[in-house]
């Protein structure tokens, strides 16, 4: 509890435990009011001086690191991939997941869970139309990404190629013009022309070239793309038709 936000912990976030743990656990923290009961019983508030004192204390003994990876994890669990019949559960996430990303020095071992949170998370504003905050997000991603596969690896490239279309949406062509042409020509070497994940970087630079007016490109690179799912797909494949 002192490693997510402090205000309507969802009982479901909590660690698992024996029912006689967890009732006593949580009847002890209420008796010291160190945490509150919303109606209902579901979720909890933990006062913002408590859970700085946690931390301290935490920090302290060196447990803080190991509580904020177990929170994670946590976290990880209760915030996939965005759904939209999800989204009041992934609202009501939301908060724990930010506060989670606030910790610094996750070691090595965490970085697959902290980038497909980030990733998660940065989805989860894409589809909700928060672009700005999605931006930042896939931003983040690509950066971890980078820095654990490298460059040329098959999910820093869909990375890039993710940041690229939220650029198109905020209509920032320009950006989403060059990153997208890096992403397609990384694709191309790393991939080959025929891979699916090459094709669709080839269909999103020719929308951003539609987006901007340039027809001309457009056109030409949108037949190239339709003449290369036709061989490598077939006619009546759904990502051709």
């Amino acid at each position: 509890m002192s490693c997510v936000a402090g205000q309507d912990i969802p009982h479901c976030l909590l660690p698992t435990a024996s029912k006689s743990r967890e009732s006593k656990a949580i009847r002890t923290l209420k008796a010291y009011a160190f945490i509150i009961s919303r109606e209902g019983g579901k979720s909890y508030d933990i006062h913002r001086l408590v859970q700085l004192s946690v931390r301290k204390w935490l920090e302290s003994k060196r447990e803080l690191n190991r509580w904020s990876c177990e929170a994670l994890k946590q976290v990880v669990k209760m915030f996939p991939f965005f759904t939209p019949e999800k989204r009041d559960e992934y609202t009501l996430y939301l908060p724990h997941a930010q506060c989670v990303l606030s910790f610094r020095d996750f070691p090595n071992d965490m970085t697959g869970l902290l980038t497909g949170l980030v990733y998660n998370i940065g989805e989860y504003f894409r589809q909700t139309g928060t672009y700005s905050e999605a931006q930042k997000m896939y931003h983040q991603a690509l950066e971890l990404k980078r820095t654990a596969l490298g460059d040329a690896h098959p999910s820093t490239l869909e990375s890039m190629n993710n940041l690229a279309v939220v650029y198109q949406q905020q209509g920032k062509y320009t950006e989403a013009e060059a990153l997208q042409q890096e992403t397609l020509a990384l694709k191309r070497t790393t991939l080959g022309n025929t891979h699916p994940s090459t094709l669709n970087s080839m269909n999103n630079l020719a929308i951003i070239y539609y987006r901007q007016g340039k027809y001309t490109e457009a056109e030409a690179l949108q037949q190239q793309t339709l003449a290369l799912k036709r061989t490598a797909l077939s006619d009546a494949h759904p990502s051709t038709l």
